[in-house]
């Protein structure tokens, strides 16, 4: 079987504007182009999905327009055997990273999340909003930041930048965009080492300037290892005044990248272990730092088991540009234990977000739940940002003077039905000489009987 996705645009790829499949006729219609380009994904990736993406993913310049071109065996034919379709592409995303152990897809609960924080004072922004994904995965979670702003659905009101070092995935983003509707005027997609070197920036006079963006949001691999023996990051510039993460544990260098790429009314989410919010060393160092220069807004507890390949809880570390933060406090929310649970995975219900994002704009404390920090209070707790310092979620247990009279009526009669055993075996014991029957006899009298 051969499956041509063909645009009409004459420069590049954008959309698809219909999909020919031999023997099975033509698909005009944009929900059928979704439904047979999702079935033969879904398809994909059962058949040693990591092969053929590497191999078909990629455009291929044809004369005036571009195509892509899979060509795949009528086994995909064979074992449909209906017109039946199954789940859309955020499904497929799902089923691959349970392949790849969760690496680039973010829960859409999660993105929702990510997204709406970020997207807060968009209203307050006329000109084109961009967002920036340094470790963008499928490009989930830039879709997801477009469909929280009032008109991201206009063409070009959103530019999107993304980084992404896997081949594969890279090309997943680059098709997710385009299934999409998105312009490739309006998206700089690239696959690279984040952590390696600087990206995206413009260069004036032989200087590299960073492009900063309106919005960062990122889920990067957790406590990654890279290289600072080989390589002097003191040097770069991402890192300088903050410090360099340790060698095994990435967090912090992309968070500084992201901080790096954050324009100065903007606004930054990203995911991590929670970790980083007590870690020591280097770690705290950095910490201390990001905190001193009040760029630390908002600290999210997730609940437990709500990624693909991982069980860990994790948190959402706000950070807001420098004329984008008003004060010096910092909101802890601990969403730990609010959620839907499934059967493999966890699940944030819409009230679950509406709450996290409520709280996050209220700003005020909320009983086990949420609570404001003053600077001092940071300083008190020598910069640890672990949550239950900040948020007291311990319930009291409630016991009713009734049932401690039953306990207290149960052990008495257990420690009356232990003396008489005692005794029971006292009295069976005899004294070798007159001395041991005294002894014995005091003892016995001692205890009461």
């Amino acid at each position: 079987m051969r499956i041509d996705f063909k645009s009409l645009e004459v420069e590049r790829l954008g959309i698809c504007d219909y999909i020919s499949i031999t023997d099975q006729g033509s698909f005009r219609q944009e929900e059928d182009v979704q439904e047979k380009l999702d079935w033969f994904l879904s398809e994909l990736y059962k058949c040693d999905f990591m092969n053929w993406a590497d191999r078909y993913f990629a455009p291929v310049e044809n004369g005036t327009h571009w195509n892509v071109q899979i060509e795949y065996d009528t086994y995909c034919q064979e074992k449909s055997g209906s017109n039946h379709f199954p789940p859309k592409w955020n499904k497929f995303c799902k089923a691959v990273s349970k392949l790849r152990d969760g690496e680039f897809y973010t829960p859409h609960e999660v993105s929702q999340v990510l997204a709406k924080v970020v997207t807060i004072d968009a209203a307050d922004i006329d000109n084109q909003f961009r967002v920036y994904d340094p470790t963008m995965g499928s490009g989930s979670l830039l879709l997801t930041v477009q469909k929280e702003l009032t008109n991201g659905d206009e063409e070009g009101s959103v530019e999107f930048y993304g980084q992404e070092l896997n081949t594969t995935t890279y090309n997943l983003a680059r098709m997710n965009l385009m299934m999409h509707g998105v312009n490739y005027r309006n998206m700089e997609l690239k696959r690279a080492d984040t952590l390696e070197a600087d990206w995206p920036f413009a260069e004036k006079d032989g200087t590299q300037i960073p492009l900063k963006f309106d919005a960062v949001v990122v889920n990067p691999p957790y406590s990654q290892n890279w290289d600072i023996k080989n390589v002097d990051r003191e040097k770069d510039t991402r890192f300088k005044g903050y410090g360099v993460a340790p060698a095994s544990k990435a967090d912090y260098a992309f968070v500084l990248h992201g901080l790096y790429h954050l324009d100065k009314a903007g606004t930054m989410a990203i995911v991590l272990p929670h970790g980083v919010l007590f870690r020591g060393a280097s770690e705290g160092k950095i910490r201390k730092n990001i905190i001193d220069n009040n760029m630390l807004d908002t600290v999210i507890g997730l609940p437990a088991n709500l990624f693909y390949g991982t069980s860990i809880p994790t948190c959402v570390l706000v950070f807001k540009g420098r004329e984008a933060r008003k004060n010096k406090d910092i909101l802890f929310i601990d969403a730990s234990n609010e959620f839907e649970k499934g059967k493999n995975q966890n699940k944030l219900s819409p009230e679950n977000i509406n709450k996290i994002i409520e709280t996050y704009c209220n700003r005020v404390d909320v009983e086990k739940y949420a609570h404001v920090a003053s600077l001092d209070e940071i300083k008190e707790n020598d910069y640890n940002l672990n949550i239950p310092r900040y948020v007291d979620t311990f319930e009291e247990e409630v016991i009713p003077l009734s049932q401690v009279a039953q306990e207290l009526t149960e052990v008495k009669a257990d420690i009356a039905n232990s003396y008489d055993k005692l005794f029971e075996l006292l009295n069976e014991l005899n004294g070798t000489t007159d001395e041991a029957k005294n002894e014995l006899s005091k003892f016995i009298s001692l205890l009461g009987k």
